[in-house]
């Protein structure tokens, strides 16, 4: 991992826009499995262009005087997007990462059962290894980054804010969630956003006819946790 992250360093421009110390503003923009219906449907997660990341960038870019914008992405269209839309910016990515939307189909089945059936069956099971490997890489370059922007439904942006954190001696960069707000753990309210839609779940304790699943409301006394009959949204990681 050391060797590869380096050479991703290097081949990336990073290194070299971190050493002018440039400010570099880091975005994580998931498509792939995650655009497929089904996995929309079921995280209600938008599929958002590369536009709607940079027009959520724009304050930090003025602030801090940032042309340069390092680019997490499995999407081939998020990559020419970048090279065609957005002219002032100097956009820097990992160039040996998969990627797919243009040269490469876009998946059809999501990761977590690739994965799975690669566990199964045995066959094809270095490339889970690689898929692990490249994903770990891109979230430490992103941790590197001044400020960071994605969605924290996302584990591996969570993972690259963290290490961010971690990096800078516990102090918290600045970021932006396009969706949910910060949860560093699974299957427990944090937080609300009133932007941030609906999401369902499997879970029955959870369920309201009117509200849907993970609305739910902080715990109170004597009750525990209930459901928040308000238009408010609980995020559940």
């Amino acid at each position: 991992m050391r060797t590869t992250l380096r050479s991703a360093l290097e081949s990336s421009g990073l290194r070299a826009a971190l050493a002018a110390r440039t400010p570099v503003i880091g975005i994580h923009v998931r498509h792939g499995d995650a655009c497929i219906s089904s996995e929309t449907a079921r995280t209600v997660r938008a599929c958002d262009p590369l536009a709607t990341y940079m027009a959520a960038i724009s304050t930090y870019a003025k602030a801090l005087g940032a042309h340069t914008v390092f680019l997490a992405t499995d999407s081939e269209v998020v990559l020419r997007d970048a090279r065609t839309l957005f002219p002032k910016f100097t956009f820097l990515y990992a160039p040996n990462m998969s990627r797919t939307g243009l040269t490469s189909a876009a998946p059809t089945v999501i990761l977590d059962e690739v994965l799975k059936k690669r566990a199964r069956t045995g066959v094809d099971i270095a490339s889970t290894q690689r898929d692990a490997l490249l994903g770990a890489v891109d979230a430490l370059l992103l941790a590197r980054c001044d400020v960071l922007v994605g969605k924290f439904t996302s584990g591996l942006f969570r993972a690259a804010y963290a290490l961010a954190a971690a990096r800078k001696g516990g102090l918290l960069p600045p970021f932006v969630s396009l969706d949910a707000p910060w949860c560093a753990d699974y299957g427990i309210p944090r937080g609300y956003n009133d932007n941030f839609p609906r999401r369902p779940s499997s879970h029955p304790a959870h369920f309201h006819a009117d509200l849907g699943y993970e609305q739910i409301s902080p715990e109170e006394p004597g009750r525990g946790v209930g459901i928040r009959h308000n238009e408010n949204n609980a995020f559940l990681c």
